[in-house]
Parts: C-alpha cells; sequence; structure tokens
C-alpha cells in the first residue's frame, strides 16, 4: 500500500495531524462528516476556512482573515483526507463487506485502469482505508460514495468506457511522430510524448508507453534516457551534505543538478526514518496522553555522561531517583514523541517528501533521545550498586568498581547501562498503575549481569593491589552509553566533535548550534522554530555548521 497522498489545503492537513490520537469512535464519526460534506460541494464553489472547520468539527472556529478554497482543491484533497482519517479509525474489510468495493471490483465496473482511478479520486471519488485479515492496508470505495460519483460524473465515466485502446498501427503513428521531434531539439522521451498528445488526443503516458514499446521491440534508442542515480551514490551524496559540504559544490562533483541532491538527500532521510521501529506502549482509548509541556521534559535535558569512573561513583552515589511522576511524565512523553514523529514518517511520499516534514519528524527524534538519556541517567544508582552487589564488593560505595582492572570495569559499566536502556523501552507509564522504572531496569541489569559473573569473578583484585589498582583507573575512559540510547540517534546527531567545537565558539552562531541540537538543556528546535526564535534563515544556519565543522 502506497504512502498517503500529501495534502495540499493546510487547514485539512492540520486537522489531520491534530487527530493523531483520537479515539477511534470519534475519528469514524469525522470521517462520515467528511463524506458528508463531500456531497456538497461544488468544484466551481467558494467555502471558507473557518466553515470547513465548523463542516469536519461542528465547532466555530474564530478565523480573522478566513482563507477561501476553490472547491475543485477542496474536492481533491477530502479523498485523502478521509483516507488518513479511515486509517486510524481501524476500519476492516471483514466490517466493510458488502457495503464497499475492492479497488479491482471498482475497476471491473467501469472499465478503467488504477491510474484513472486515481484521478476520478482527485475530483472527489472518496476512499477508506482498511485492514484485510493479514493486517495489510487496502483501499475499499463505499458503495453509495460510488453510486453518487456515478451520478455526478456520468458523462466521463461513458467516455471513459468507450475510449479504444491503442491498436498496433496507432502506436507506429504515435512512435513516428515523436522520434519527428528529434530533429527540432527534442532530446528526451517525455518531452516528445508531451508535444505528441496535445495533438493526437492521447495522454502523455499512453504516448510514453506506445515509443517506449516500440524502441524495446526494436531494440532501437532514439531518445536519451536518464540514468538513476545508483544506491550506494545516494549514500555518499548524503554524507557528504551531512558533512557539511556544500550543496553546490556537491551537485557538480556529482554531476546532478542542486534541486536533484536536495531530492536525493531528502528521499534518502526519509528512508532511513521509514526502517526505524517506533512501537511502544500508547494511551488506552479515553486513557491519558503524554503531554510534552511539562518542565521535566522541556528542561534539564542534553548534559553529557559522566565518562571518567570517578566521575561516574560520584554521580551515582549521590544522585537518587526522580519522583514517581516525573520518571511517568518523561516516560510518556518519549513514546508520545516517537508516535508523533511515526506519524509523520508514515504520511511522508515515497518520492520528493519535505524537506520541512522530515525535519519535523527528526527532531521530535532528536527530543525523544535527549529524554530518554535523562530516564537512563536516572538509573546510574542502580547500576552502579547492581555491579557492586555481584562483585561482593565492601570498603564504601564504588570502592570494588573502582578496583577492577580496565577491561572489566569498561565491559561491566557497558552491560550495566545496555541493561537500563532495554528497561526504560519496557516501562509503561500508560498503565493505570505503572509502578516504578526501577522495576522492569532492575529484571534487565539482573539478567544481564547474571551473564556477566564471570568479568566479576575473573576481575576482582587482590586486597593488596587494591589501593593501585584504584589508582589507575582513573585513566580509564568509559564508553559512551548516551550515543547508543536510542537506534536513531546515531544517525540523526550532527557528526562527532561538533558539541565540543561548539562549547568552545562566542557570538550567535554558538547559541543557534546549541539550540537546535538541544545542547542548551531545553528541546531540540526544527530550522522554521530557530527562524521564529532567532530569525535565522535555513541557508544562514547551513553556513554556520559548515563553519563550526570546518574550523
Amino acid at each position: 500500500m502506497p504512502a498517503f497522498t500529501r495534502l495540499r489545503i493546510s487547514a485539512l492537513e492540520e486537522f489531520a495531524r491534530q487527530q493523531r490520537f483520537t479515539p477511534a469512535r470519534a475519528l469514524r464519526r469525522q470521517v462520515e462528516q467528511a463524506e458528508s460534506l463531500a456531497r456538497e460541494i461544488e468544484p466551481d464553489g467558494a467555502y471558507p476556512e473557518d466553515w470547513l472547520i465548523f463542516r469536519l468539527t461542528g465547532y466555530r472556529a474564530e478565523v480573522e482573515e478566513p482563507s477561501i478554497i476553490v472547491g475543485e482543491a477542496l474536492l481533491a484533497d477530502l479523498s485523502a483526507f478521509v483516507e488518513r482519517l479511515s486509517a486510524g479509525a481501524g476500519y476492516t474489510e471483514r466490517e466493510l463487506g458488502n457495503e464497499s468495493l475492492a479497488l479491482a471490483e471498482l475497476r471491473a465496473r467501469w472499465g478503467v485502469t488504477p491510474r484513472t482511478i486515481e484521478r476520478y479520486r482527485r475530483r472527489g471519488l472518496l476512499a477508506r482505508r482498511a485492514l484485510s485479515e493479514r493486517k495489510r492496508p487496502s483501499l475499499r470505495f463505499m458503495r453509495a460514495e460510488v453510486e453518487r460519483f456515478e451520478g455526478r460524473e456520468a458523462e466521463r465515466l461513458d467516455r471513459a468506457r468507450s475510449a479504444s485502446r491503442v491498436g498496433e498501427g496507432e502506436r507506429h503513428e504515435l512512435h513516428r511522430r515523436a522520434t519527428g521531434l528529434r530533429a527540432h531539439g527534442v532530446r528526451s522521451v517525455g518531452g516528445a510524448a508531451k508535444e505528441v498528445a496535445r495533438d493526437s488526443g492521447r495522454s502523455i503516458s499512453t504516448v510514453r508507453r506506445a515509443v517506449v514499446r516500440i524502441e524495446a521491440a526494436a531494440a532501437v534508442k532514439t531518445f536519451e534516457t536518464k540514468q538513476r542515480t545508483a544506491p550506494e551514490r545516494k549514500r555518499e551524496l548524503v554524507a557528504a551534505v551531512a558533512r557539511g559540504e556544500r550543496p553546490g559544490r556537491v551537485a557538480a562533483q556529482a554531476r546532478l543538478s542542486r534541486a536533484s541532491v536536495h531530492r536525493i538527500t531528502n528521499e534518502q532521510r526519509a528512508a532511513i526514518l521509514r526502517g526505524l521501529d517506533l512501537r511502544g506502549p500508547t494511551a488506552e482509548e479515553g486513557g491519558s496522553r503524554g503531554t510534552l509541556d511539562s518542565a521535566t521534559v522541556r528542561s534539564g535535558l542534553g548534559a553529557p555522561a559522566a565518562l571518567d569512573p570517578g566521575a561516574f561513583v560520584a554521580d551515582a552515589t549521590e544522585a537518587g531517583p526522580p519522583s514517581a511522576r516525573e520518571e511517568r511524565e518523561r516516560a510518556s512523553a518519549y513514546h508520545t514523541l516517537k508516535a508523533n514523529a511515526g506519524a509523520i514518517i508514515a504520511a511522508l511520499p515515497r518520492f520528493n517528501p519535505s524537506a520541512a516534514r522530515l525535519d519535523e519528524a527528526e527532531t521530535m527524534l532528536r527530543w525523544a533521545s535527549l529524554i530518554k538519556v535523562e530516564l537512563v541517567r536516572s538509573q546510574s544508582g542502580l547500576v552502579l550498586r547492581s555491579i557492586e552487589e555481584r562483585l561482593a564488593g565492601t570498603g564504601g560505595a564504588g570502592r570494588a568498581f573502582l578496583s577492577l582492572p580496565r577491561g572489566a570495569m569498561v565491559e561491566l559499566h557497558r552491560i550495566g547501562f545496555d541493561a537500563v536502556i532495554a528497561g526504560v523501552e519496557r516501562f509503561d507509564p500508560f498503565k493505570a498503575r505503572p509502578g516504578r522504572l526501577a522495576a522492569p531496569v532492575g529484571v534487565e541489569l539482573a539478567r544481564a549481569l547474571a551473564g556477566a559473573q564471570s568479568v566479576g569473578e575473573r576481575s576482582m583484585p587482590r586486597v593488596g593491589a587494591a589501593a593501585k589498582r584504584l589508582a589507575s583507573s582513573y585513566s580509564t575512559a568509559l564508553e559512551d552509553w548516551t550515543t547508543r540510547v536510542t537506534p536513531w540517534r546515531e544517525r540523526l546527531d550532527p557528526p562527532a566533535g561538533l558539541r565540543e567545537k561548539v562549547a568552545v565558539m562566542n557570538g550567535e552562531p554558538a547559541r543557534w548550534l546549541a539550540a537546535r541540537f538541544g545542547w542548551d538543556g531545553s528541546p531540540p528546535r526544527t530550522l522554521a522554530r530557530l527562524n521564529e526564535e532567532f530569525g535565522v534563515t535555513a541557508t544562514k544556519f547551513a553556513h554556520a555548521l559548515r563553519r563550526a565543522l570546518r574550523d
């Protein structure tokens, strides 16, 4: 099933985004309201934005200067809008049953191609998304909507039924006319098809298919064909842009246009996001959802991990666990951000996705990572105690850990924090009684350290050598667990070393970079938010980023 069709009317797009966590029962009512609304829209009519909101929600919004939406544009978006709402409403093919038609059934009824059905959808033919028994989504066309469309577009449907297919003779004639344009400077088959379609009465795609079919059969090549960029080359382009190289220079080296580099980069970013597993606990219908306004999820974020063994022990010993309320707020915000990002990613088109929507999803995931870092960090004391219990250490908090040889110290620290990272994922803050985070974390720690018991046994020093081991251990650098706290952290973070450079920078660029990636203690910002807050454009920020990476 392809991605959702892009909504072009901002009022509908914003409304659809706001319904991501609406209960299925309410979404079904809104689907029916949207279908009812479509019956009243005239293609040449004009409809105010506040009226549209009222018809969909029953709420009269006060819009100072409502935009006017042309009926033809509204009809074109309503089908995609209904499809999005119905995806969250949980319809099934069995449930819709005889009251709906599958795409293949509708094609047979009207005698048209899938491409024609898609054109009809842009003329107001509504469709719902439903799940099969195998949980695969498909389009279902409600019979009432089909009959309504037949009544309104009877003449168009009759023309489509009576349209003849391209015969062999006509195919050769289309090819002859298209190749004749080569002498007049038309270099691409698409350009030739566009010219021939104007006079032949056939569509551009029909002419193009005819030309391609004739040339394939004759093994000739009249027109130049654009070479596709290989997947490896696409990844190289994305990496070059991420390193801060100028897009114009990257485009020149790759012999592509700047627009192509931007498109390829965005499509690769979208592919990375689609490959992420963003599943997690969600709020039950009617239950409380994670809030993103709490101070616990909007401040105190982004501090680096303590990688010196002595600093780790000091922090783990002094810091107590957060309150149950803070734990729940952070964990629910973490999963809410993942769900919000997942909804944006699911709606991204396969080709040429919006850079702004990509930035929005990536920024949400960066924020989610920062919140999870704080959830993991809050369990540092439990990590230290669990390690020392396994070592049966005595002589004060941290003594046994700091007495370990370098290799064992690093390994047990890594095992402990990896267990906490897994435990945080298991914690469900949406339960009526979620308990404390230490419960699932403790289970993961016990399991992980039980398997590492031999590490401690082999590594415990002799009593007489404890002081020597303790003194030498402070030169050991522990692994930075924050880089692996989420599967996407490393992919979405800026190049290594940038944060250290920003820390010694002065002036506005340092503030922009710290705000962008959440290094100032607050949530990371999208480029749009940076522009609102600091007045910096995306181009100007890109220059600052490249300068910081280069210096």
